[in-house]
């Protein structure tokens, strides 16, 4: 059951004084702040500067913890307290002027608060981190975030257009929309410790919390600051302040029931005290008509707290350039770097929209797999076979996750679940009777998570694959999205700096890996990260390798990947462990798979005659991420033939670009090998089989020198550190692909398989 404070409403009492002393304390220390040095060079050796610091600290962790205490509909709007304190403090200790009219808008603003104090709920409900789990699993919240975060991605749009620079409401509801997120979070994170204090950091919900924290804290004072930026801050304050606090009472009426069991006169004055508190700020920064501005100078008046002594939560860093005189909108440029110039919005473009995306994506996959995070949920067993690469990875999520979550849910904390086959949710009992909605959402969920390339979705083999999640950790999902995704990014490749870049560092990289430096604890962090099964190695000591390239295309065990129906001459076999895409033309391959303008056969093979024996017949797309077996091996029995390497540059092999209007193979490092096989009957075919090098890639190394005879899976060479992917191209007519690949491929899913396993036959 929620905790909830004495009845009597002292607890939610405290929190609110706890609340109006730290915003009371921001202001004081901001003013210290500001009568100190004048210099950006010589803050850091002022005392008072370092002092105001230090109780502006102590001021944000009052504030942290009045959301302990209160809830956070009535502590949210107490932020006006530091506009109020600023009004006596500024003349005090920077020598500005008071304004009469000052008076005025300190008095409403505390009817305002005072108002919505009394008209609240004088108890607050804390929750523990398994009851957090269950208020976040509601479908109204989840309805909620889904809402946010969609109305987010519509505002981020518009933010880039001319209806942002038009409309001052874009921004600021992009920020208001966050700072709900930002106060939920810090309010749960002080429930938390409140109640359990560091066993809180047993719950993996905790870290969720603390992410979503820091996340929508840098998105709220963004796009807070982006709004400055555009408006005039008379404009922009108060309707944040507005915006800002309606959009914290919504959200925590919906995930605390703030509002549950209050009447409706209570209800009208809170909304009514919110809508004073919103007055009395107006009436605070509005400038005088014929004075001076101060918004943002450092000899300004009260107006100055429109950045400077807002909580945390609604403030944004002040520009010291900034005229003291007001300024036409036709002229802010002049002061404020324009974000409607073309460099800076290619740079925002470039640098905080793939930023965003990443975000949002993990906002979005973070609904589907909420249940999992829940302490009371004990994931179902499977078995090792389900997983054809290695180990199940702790972080892999599959159906059969799904399934124990939603078994968790429903049957609580004290019952054990049961034991599951692996099937789908709709076949699940539980799922179809109580979890409907859940069933129908999380599909949407992860086709949106995938669009956005928080990770991949891949699928075993099988007429019932397992689903199982591939994640990326941010700071490579970041990456990614910066390099690749997004039509600025495309331009940005096309230059011969960035390609020299990418190659610079992939063999700056190569050399590291093959310095014995740091060898073994390299390949320690790299075992743990991946979970490389040592069992099948052929030296499983990782003491024994002297590099971390070594450990990284290291040969296996006889019998480790044992080679379907080894004599059938009909069979085609898997080439690597990998992900695999299979298409019955390069046609094909274009419309589901590979969006570069430019992909032909003729350009990957760099040889337009021999690429005309393969042209629209079967192809398969092999991609190894960094933790797979890197040694890759012949899909047919037969003679090797020509082969020649092609120059190029190293970008990613993943998803994320591939899927892009980038001509990642064609503009990849890559090695073409001719085999000429044996299809049974006499039958010999040419197959193509390109090693396409990617971002990290040292080396492509062949084993299998022309001329050299090779059974069906024998080795042909490997890839030193980094992602890569191999491509193999078939006679038209000459391969059918097994079933299952086919129905994947054509779903835009990728198929974990491993060396020697069929992938198809000869025809």
């Amino acid at each position: 059951m929620p905790h909830v404070a004495p009845s009597d409403g002292t607890a939610s009492l405290i929190g609110v004084g706890i609340a109006v002393l730290a915003n009371a304390m921001v202001s004081l220390a901001l003013n210290v702040q500001r009568s100190g040095p004048r210099t950006d060079k010589g803050f850091l050796k002022s005392k008072l500067w370092l002092l105001g610091f230090f109780v502006m600290v102590a001021g944000e962790v009052g504030n942290f913890i009045a959301y302990g205490f209160a809830p956070p509909s009535v502590v949210a709007p107490l932020g006006v307290v530091a506009l109020i304190a600023n009004v006596f403090l500024a003349p005090v200790i920077v020598r500005e002027p008071f304004r009469k009219k000052d008076l005025i808008g300190v008095g409403i603003a505390i009817v305002g608060g005072a108002t919505v104090v009394y008209a609240s709920r004088q108890r607050d409900v804390k929750l523990t981190p398994s009851e957090f789990v269950a208020a976040i699993s509601r479908p109204l919240f989840i309805i909620y975030a889904v809402s946010c975060a969609v109305s987010m991605s519509i505002l981020a749009y518009f933010s880039r257009t001319k209806t942002g620079d038009r409309f001052v409401i874009v921004d600021l509801s992009l920020c208001a929309i966050a700072g709900a997120f930002t106060v939920l979070s810090a309010k749960a994170l002080s429930s938390f410790l409140n109640l359990i204090f560091l066993d809180s950091f047993k719950y993996s919900i905790t870290y969720a919390v603390i992410l979503t924290l820091a996340l929508s804290a840098f998105l709220q004072l963004n796009y807070l600051q982006k709004s400055l930026q555009r408006f005039e801050s008379r404009v922009v304050i108060p309707a944040q302040f507005t915006t800002f606090s309606l959009s914290t009472i919504v959200g925590s009426a919906i995930l605390y029931r703030d509002f549950e069991g209050v009447g409706l006169p209570s209800l009208v004055n809170f909304v009514l005290g919110c809508l004073i508190c919103a007055g009395g700020v107006y009436l605070l920064t509005r400038d005088s008509p014929d004075g001076p501005t101060t918004s943002m100078s450092p000899d300004s008046s009260a107006d100055s707290l429109a950045t400077d002594s807002a909580p945390a939560s609604q403030r944004t860093p002040s520009f010291s350039s900034v005229s003291s005189q007001p300024l036409p909108r036709s002229t802010q440029a002049l002061a404020i770097p324009d974000v409607r110039a073309g460099s800076s919005r290619r740079r925002r473009k470039l640098y905080f929209q793939p930023i965003l995306r990443v975000i949002l994506g993990d906002l979005l996959n973070l609904a589907a797999v909420l249940p999992l995070l829940s302490p009371s949920y004990n994931p179902v067993s499977l078995p090792i076979s389900t997983f054809p690469m290695t180990e199940p990875h702790p972080r892999e999520l599959t159906e059969g996750d799904y399934i124990g979550a939603l078994d968790s849910l429903t049957h609580g904390p004290d019952e054990e679940p049961k034991e599951l086959d692996i099937h789908t949710p709709a076949e699940h009992g539980e799922s179809r009777v109580k979890h409907k909605w859940l069933q129908h959402f999380i599909p949407g969920i992860e086709k949106m998570a995938s669009e956005y390339h928080v990770g991949n979705f891949v699928l075993t083999r099988g007429d019932s694959p397992v689903k199982i999640w591939e994640s990326m950790p941010i700071y490579v999902r970041v990456g990614m999205q910066l390099l690749y995704h997004g039509r600025e990014q495309e331009r940005v490749l096309g230059y011969s700096k960035v390609d020299a870049l990418l190659e610079e560092q992939s063999i700056k990289q190569g050399r590291a890996f093959d310095s014995p430096t740091n060898a073994l604890a390299h390949i320690q962090s790299f075992i743990k990260t991946y979970s490389i099964n040592l069992s099948e190695l052929l030296e499983p000591d990782p003491a024994k390798y002297d590099t971390f390239n070594k450990f990284f295309y290291r040969a296996l065990k006889a019998g480790a990947r044992p080679i379907y129906e080894p004599e059938n001459p009909k069979v085609v076999s898997s080439a690597a462990d990998c992900r695999l895409m299979v298409f019955e033309s390069v046609d094909k391959a274009k419309e589901i798979w590979i969006k570069g303008r430019n992909f032909t056969l003729a350009s990957l093979l760099d040889d337009p005659e021999v690429a005309a024996q393969f042209e629209n017949g079967p192809l398969a797309v092999l991609r190894l991420a960094p933790g797979d077996y890197h040694r890759y091996h012949s899909p047919v029995k037969g003679k090797v033939g020509a082969s020649k390497s092609i120059d190029g540059t190293y970008f990613t092999v993943n998803p994320v670009c591939v899927n892009e209007d980038i001509d990642v193979f064609t503009r990849n490092k890559r090695d073409v090998t001719l085999i000429h096989a044996e299809a049974g009957a006499g039958q010999s075919l040419p197959v193509a089989f390109v090693q396409v090098g990617a971002m990290l890639v040292g080396s492509i190394v062949r084993t299998a020198d022309k001329d050299k005879e090779v059974e069906r899976g024998g080795e042909v060479g490997y890839f030193a550190y980094g992602g890569s992917t191999i491509i193999t191209a078939f006679p038209p007519g000459t391969v059918t692909w097994d079933t299952d690949l086919v129905r994947n491929s054509s779903n835009k899913m990728e198929t974990v398989v491993r060396v020697g396993e069929r992938i198809g036959t000869f025809v």
